[in-house]
């Protein structure tokens, strides 16, 4: 029976979940409802300090320097915070934060005032400068791509190494090619632009990876230390003020479409009743419904409550993203993940949403990266039985992220393949991974007996129906030609997503929170970032022989499954893909940095900081 929803009761197949559902209006005042890892850091001088990598301030400043492979030592006299380790402090930071933030939006809203209001005139003028380029794209861009260009090059070239020429040389032939894909003039000069400076790439790392020696150089651990803490907690107010402002006004509509599950998540047994499979959306997993019950227990049952639930996901997805990249490509690289992540538009909007969570599907996986590359690392029992769990969390969500469920089997076939048939850790621990994927097929039966006791097989990959590309099919269909059409129209999705990042997105949903720049067609990945994707991305294919980067080739695979098999490529159906290309991006500006830090010319350093520190004051705006 399908979810019905009278003015005074919600019931899910009969049941009574929660009486008299209210959801306020987003512009009056709310009512209520009743009721260790191993990182591996760039290779640079211990104690040196170079350029600005990131920068902080109302909109994304921090002054740092991540270009020390040492701890930074505080003074003894500091006494008693000596004692607290570094990332309990940050775990402790963030989550008063975001409680007190969150807090003030329900004071805000009871009061019927704009939540966080005091930021409106900071985030008012960061609107305005982002506005008067972005209205003038098509005249603003030809001007500064020259500038970046010369840049490029100015900070880059130089006699030795000769290699470093041809990176430089790339990423401005790539950003020469983003002028005519973005402004769609000549779009066959952009194509054979990126095809150029794939064959410079190709050239400059065919006997040296400059990632490679990122991966080797670090010999003893470097510790996330309180310094490292302090950042990361900046970087998370940053992703908390973007998520949490004006939340009670902006989305300016309450759709409902998810409304009776949203409500069935007010109460445990609602939520394992609403999750069982009824209507067109469920299960929506237990991950869906589990932050939507911590806000309104916290906050009341409001629509405000409802999108902190998003925003809560959001925000300590950062760290998420930032151990994982610190484990795959060092500290600078792990910042800069982060902030991209905090920033990336699509995430922003998933985070200040009550309709799909399409934001809650990236954490698992990254999770579930860390929790491999551990198990590799430590080869104990425990870690692996972490892996297991992890993958079958990965059922207890969304259907975008499901997929996540494949990383470490994508991961341990492209390692396999690449080091002459070789596994990363012994033939036994397959059973493992093979365990974690049958705790993720059971999770559609456990669904069934969390909210009745009966134990029922279904297939989930039938749940989504005409959805799915195999779900419109005629029946009479042989087997043959069934999968001759499915393939078919997943490599017709491929080029669609390639096309969304480089060139257009064609098919944009009312859930994908993509910038418009101008007259210019919506992207699913910024410009400013897209060359500095590309390059890294040619190098990690290049070294996909080491674990680390084989787990993130790994989840890249994995968060495009979704998508490519389903009846229309819709960019929320990749939701996890674009904070993993976040990562791949901020790699590629590592790289860049390593080659300018070599060079070891201040006034190198200070131009790269300077560019750094603009283009991400302007990245949510591409």
């Amino acid at each position: 029976m399908p979810p019905t929803n009278s003015p005074d009761t919600l019931s899910i197949a009969g049941e009574v979940i929660v009486d008299k559902v209210i959801f306020c209006a987003p512009h009056a005042p709310s009512g209520g409802l009743s009721r260790k890892y191993r990182p591996l850091p760039l290779p640079i001088r211990r104690g040196s300090y170079g350029p600005p990598a990131v920068f902080l301030g109302s909109m994304c400043t921090i002054s740092y320097s991540a270009t020390s492979q040492s701890s930074v030592i505080l003074p003894a006299h500091i006494g008693t915070m000596r004692m607290i380790k570094p990332a309990p402090l940050y775990a402790f930071f963030a989550l008063i934060v975001t409680f007190l933030g969150c807090y003030l939006c329900v004071l805000d809203d009871r009061a019927g005032q704009l939540s966080l209001g005091f930021l409106d005139p900071g985030m008012k003028a960061l609107s305005d400068i982002g506005n008067s380029f972005v209205s003038e794209a098509t005249r603003n861009i030809p001007r500064v791509l020259p500038f970046m260009l010369i840049l490029i090059l100015l900070v880059g070239l130089r006699r030795r190494p000769v290699d470093s020429n041809l990176i430089f040389g790339a990423l401005a032939v790539a950003l020469g090619a983003e002028y005519f894909l973005l402004l769609a003039q000549y779009p066959g000069i952009g194509i054979a632009g990126y095809f150029i400076a794939f064959v410079m790439v190709f050239f400059a790392i065919n006997k040296s990876n400059p990632l490679d020696g990122i991966l080797d150089d670090v010999q003893t651990r470097d510790r996330f230390s309180r310094f490292d803490a302090v950042l990361l907690g900046a970087i998370t107010c940053i992703a908390l003020i973007f998520r949490i402002h004006a939340l009670n006004w902006n989305l300016d509509a309450f759709e409902g479409e998810l409304a009776p599950y949203s409500a069935a998540a007010t109460s445990i047994p609602g939520m394992v009743i609403a999750n069982r499979g009824y209507g067109p959306w469920a299960p929506l997993g237990l991950l869906y419904y589990i932050p939507i019950w911590l806000t309104t227990s916290l906050f009341d049952t409001t629509l405000l409550a409802l999108r902190l639930s998003s925003s809560i996901v959001g925000v300590f997805t950062i760290p998420a993203i930032y151990f994982l990249a610190r484990r795959v490509a060092g500290r600078e690289a792990a910042l800069l993940a982060a902030m991209f992540v905090a920033l990336n538009n699509q995430h922003i909007g998933w985070g200040r949403t009550d309709i799909h969570p399409h934001g809650v599907t990236t954490w698992p996986a990254a999770l579930l990266c860390i929790v491999f590359l551990r198990a590799i690392e430590k080869k104990r029992v425990l870690d692996w039985i972490f892996v297991v769990l992890c993958m079958g969390l990965t059922w207890h969500q969304y259907p975008s992220g499901q997929s996540a469920v494949a990383i470490p089997v994508f991961a341990s076939a492209i390692y396999f393949f690449l080091n002459g048939f070789k596994l990363p850790f012994r033939w036994g621990n397959l059973t493992w991974i093979a365990l974690g994927t049958i705790l993720w097929f059971i999770g559609l039966p456990l669904s069934y007996w969390y909210a009745n006791g009966e134990f029922a097989i279904g297939n989930p990959f039938n749940l989504t129906g005409p959805r799915a590309l195999w779900g419109g099919l005629q029946q009479d269909m042989g087997a043959v030609d069934r999968a001759l059409v499915i393939i078919e129209s997943a490599i017709t999705h491929v080029g669609k997503v390639i096309e969304a990042i480089f060139f257009k997105a064609r098919h944009v949903f009312h859930q994908d929170y993509l910038s418009e720049v101008g007259n210019m067609a919506p992207r699913t990945y910024p410009w400013l970032l897209t060359p500095f994707m590309f390059v890294a991305l040619i190098m990690l294919i290049r070294t996909a022989y080491r674990i680390e980067v084989a787990v993130l080739l790994g989840w890249i695979i994995a968060a495009i499954a979704p998508g490519i098999f389903s009846e229309q490529a819709y960019p929320k159906r990749l939701s996890t893909l674009f904070p993993a290309l976040d990562i791949v991006g901020a790699i590629g500006i590592t790289i860049a940095l390593t080659y300018i830090r070599r060079g070891g010319h201040k006034f190198r350093l200070l131009l790269a900081g300077m560019a750094l520190s603009v283009g991400i004051f302007f990245y949510t705006a591409f």
